[in-house]
């Protein structure tokens, strides 16, 4: 008799299926990471680099905020903040401001044409993944629509209600997730 094995074909042991189900997620990161959010990190469009689409994303999805809360949410210094801040203020994408009641705080905000440019950044960022996924045949392309769908159900289900990942909260910058509040 031969040993049963997972969907995915690995051989099944004496885990659950939650643990499997766990284990093929942890399997699946490191692809999405690599095939989609580095490839964006690599993206040559000319209108951002990495760390630019990111805090615009940021600051685009949230609102204006204080320099020490954009950095805080990318994981690095005010100082390391500032200097790529200063690059799209200059560009005219952000705008730098003091609210009346607390001066010492600068604000960022994203500009019109900030906006629209990183909605231009997104567009050919999801053209270009979307050519990927073309290169399936169309039935593929289907099952691969559904399994991205109920995959995202599924982990909104898991984390219940008032935590479920909202289905905007991954930016089209699709650097990073960005969840405001």
């Amino acid at each position: 008799m031969g040993m049963a094995r997972s969907l995915s074909g690995d051989p099944v042991t004496t885990k659950s299926v939650s643990e499997l189900a766990v284990s093929e997620i942890l399997k699946c990161l490191p692809i999405i990471h690599e095939k989609f959010i580095r490839s964006i990190e690599r993206s040559e469009d000319g209108i951002f680099t990495q760390l630019q689409s990111k805090a615009m994303a940021i600051i685009a999805s949230c609102g204006p905020l204080p320099m020490h809360e954009i950095a805080s949410r990318m994981d690095m210094s005010k100082q390391q903040l500032t200097r790529f801040i200063d690059t799209l203020v200059q560009r005219g994408m952000l705008h730098r401001f003091n609210k009346q009641r607390d001066r010492r705080t600068i604000y960022i905000e994203a500009t019109p044409e900030g906006r629209e440019a990183l909605e231009e950044h997104c567009r050919r960022t999801e053209s270009k993944h979307l050519e990927i996924v073309m290169k399936l045949p169309p039935e593929e392309q289907e099952a691969l629509y559904r399994a991205a769908s109920e995959f995202r159900r599924m982990l909104n289900k898991c984390w219940g209600d008032n935590e479920s990942v909202p289905e905007n909260t991954y930016d089209d910058t699709r650097d990073s997730a960005v969840q405001c509040g």
